[in-house]
């Protein structure tokens, strides 16, 4: 095979393949093309770090079929794939990326969740007889979480998620999944293929949980601004921009580092306990949670309540993929029904109201205020 890359000064560097990019098979420089194969593939390994990879806004030299990344926008273009996984094995979620590129009508979610169970009934029911591992190579290809599914359907069943081989057995082995959420959040990991696709995707979960938490930011930022006025409206002050969003930041910056502190320890302490990687799921939902309770809710009431909403709405399913109800939503019912006066009522709306504070300047708030809506105001105005 070597003689294939005699324009190439580092052969070590290349992966030699019999067969096509997506369902070949490696056989090494010395290798030899197979009985059944008619073409050999060349590809640069790509077992290469790339600091925060998955959050740079322009890859221009990656390619993907998702649209989070700007590929799409040039068709003909010529992309240099390598061997890279571009980014960590997570777990299973449920999509549409799968029947988008299946080459034939069936359910691939569904047997693939058939074969993971090895639930012989539903693989059979879902057409497990007609198909090949090499039918499923695009699907594997544009997975985001990575999984080996050419490998899952040839097996039947399959585990989710693979320890990494060198953290197995190793003194600090017990910390895997600790490690390899920091590791995989510094960067974008350099695993490579093993078998089936031999090229990936480059959206991973990571990528889309960031996409999603980037789009919050605009409701975030209004949020902080929001409290400020708010506060400034009703203790009749007249406060400019900055003590607006002064006031804004000390009291949302709280409940969002209560929300991601107290639902992240969970979940790295659950991920440890099951052995299995940490999922980038509570990123959204610690968001979400702060945007959704009133911005004067006691601290440790809203710390109790992400604790339950994680644990009994999220892990005891089995974590991100296969919880059955929203954990920020459940955070907001919790507190809700426990917490009633602080959740509801006329005050808890606005900041400094329901905590009986005076305002930052001296002086108690009115017995009582009234104005128009914010709806009610552009319309008086003529807008």
């Amino acid at each position: 095979m070597k003689e294939f890359a005699w324009f190439y000064s580092e052969p070590e560097k290349l992966r030699f393949i019999s067969g096509d990019a997506l369902t070949g098979t490696s056989v090494g420089k010395d290798g030899f093309l197979g009985f059944y194969d008619n073409q050999v593939t060349i590809l640069k390994e790509g077992n290469e770090y790339e600091m925060f990879g998955w959050a740079k806004p322009f890859r221009t030299s990656q390619f993907s079929s998702s649209r989070t990344y700007f590929s799409w926008l040039t068709p003909k273009k010529v992309y240099d794939m390598d061997t890279n996984l571009h980014g960590g094995p997570r777990a299973f979620v449920v999509s549409d990326v799968y029947g988008k590129v299946l080459p034939m009508n069936l359910f691939p979610v569904y047997l693939v969740k058939a074969c993971l169970a090895g639930d012989i009934e539903k693989m059979e029911k879902y057409g497990i007889y007609e198909v090949l591992p090499e039918d499923f190579a695009l699907c594997e290809y544009v997975c985001p979480s990575k999984i080996n599914i050419q490998s899952i359907i040839e097996d039947g069943i399959s585990l989710m998620l693979k320890e990494m081989t060198f953290e197995k057995g190793g003194k600090l082995g017990f910390l895997h999944s600790t490690f390899d959420a920091f590791e995989t959040f510094l960067f974008v990991p350099n695993t490579v293929t093993t078998k089936g696709a031999h090229i990936r995707d480059c959206v991973d979960l990571k990528r889309v949980m960031i996409m999603v938490v980037i789009s919050l930011v605009p409701a975030m930022l209004f949020g902080i601004w929001n409290t400020g006025y708010q506060h400034s409206l009703a203790y009749g002050l007249d406060w400019g921009f900055w003590p607006i969003v002064g006031y804004g930041l000390v009291k949302v910056i709280p409940l969002y580092l209560v929300s991601y502190i107290v639902g992240l320890a969970i979940e790295f302490t659950s991920a440890q306990l099951r052995g299995h990687e940490v999922n980038e799921g509570y990123l959204v939902s610690g968001m979400l949670i702060p945007l959704i309770v009133p911005v004067d809710v006691p601290l440790w009431m809203l710390a109790i309540a992400v604790a339950f909403a994680v644990i009994f709405g999220k892990e005891c399913f089995g974590g991100t993929g296969m919880n059955i109800w929203n954990p920020a939503l459940l955070t907001r019912a919790f507190l809700f029904f426990s917490y009633p006066s602080k959740m509801s009522g006329d005050t808890v709306w606005v900041g400094g109201l329901g905590a009986g504070e005076n305002a930052w300047c001296g002086g108690p708030v009115a017995d009582a205020f009234s104005g128009a809506t914010p709806l009610a105001n552009p319309t008086m105005a003529g807008l």
